[in-house]
């Protein structure tokens, strides 16, 4: 039975896995045949609906200083530690050749980086975690599968072991959020969601080109949102009026 329940907290992640190794072996038969102007179209697309759904979550918060507070400490903590210039220094670089020059290791390491890195894939395996709500985690799947076929197209079928790295880290996630669901319970939750959005909002318009926003520097948001959630209660019964 709990394997059960487990297994039910993963779909999202199956699927992502699903839609990368057909996408990927679409683009081992198409090659380069598949028009860049159709997978630009359908990615401004589903970066539109990354915008909405972003909206919609952040319009859960029930308190909007949390999430100021949340975003402020975020990304002061995220700029101080540089996380993602530090994530651009250690994946530059990768990507610049094909299959016949790249090992398979590194071809796997490019394709987690592309699938698993970023603002889309924390938020869409803690809110499947912690909600069981898949619309995030599904709508990077759909975007996954238009990039594993440009990517094995390009690079070749070393792209597709990216899944292994790819169910491993999400499903991790996941998991975790659900171990966590009963601690996170209320306020903390709400604004965790919410503050996703607000992550969820600014990918939708870096995936737009409207801006360049360093979005992993503002992943630390995501912790700190349920903490400030968690102690509002007690600081607000300490105030004389």
């Amino acid at each position: 039975m709990r394997a059960f329940a487990y297994t039910c907290h993963m779909i999202g992640v199956i699927f992502n896995v699903a839609t990368v190794l057909v996408g990927g072996s679409v683009g081992l038969l198409l090659k380069h045949r598949l028009p860049e102007r159709v997978s630009n179209t359908v990615i401004s697309g589903l970066a539109l609906f990354t915008l909405y759904l972003g909206v919609r979550m952040s319009f859960n918060s029930l308190n909007p200083l949390i999430l100021v507070l949340a975003l402020s400490s975020g990304i002061v903590l995220g700029e101080v530690l540089r996380l993602q210039q530090r994530l651009d220094t250690v994946l530059s670089g990768r990507g610049n050749a094909t299959d016949d020059k790249v090992p398979p290791g590194q071809l796997m390491l490019t394709g987690f980086a592309m699938f698993s890195i970023g603002a889309m894939s924390i938020v869409g395996s803690f809110e499947e975690g912690l909600t069981g709500n898949r619309d995030t985690v599904m709508t990077k799947s759909l975007m996954d599968l238009f990039s594993s076929m440009a990517l094995t197209a390009a690079f070749g079928r070393g792209i597709l072991l990216a899944v292994i790295p790819l169910f491993l880290y999400q499903g991790g996630l996941t998991l975790s959020a659900s171990f966590l669901a009963p601690l996170l319970e209320g306020s903390p939750q709400t604004e965790l969601t919410a503050t996703g959005g607000i992550l969820m909002i600014g990918l939708g318009l870096n995936m737009l080109n409207l801006t360049q926003l360093r979005l992993i520097n503002i992943l630390p948001a995501l912790v700190f949102a349920p903490i400030f959630a968690g102690i509002a209660p007690h600081v607000a019964a300490l105030m004389p009026f």
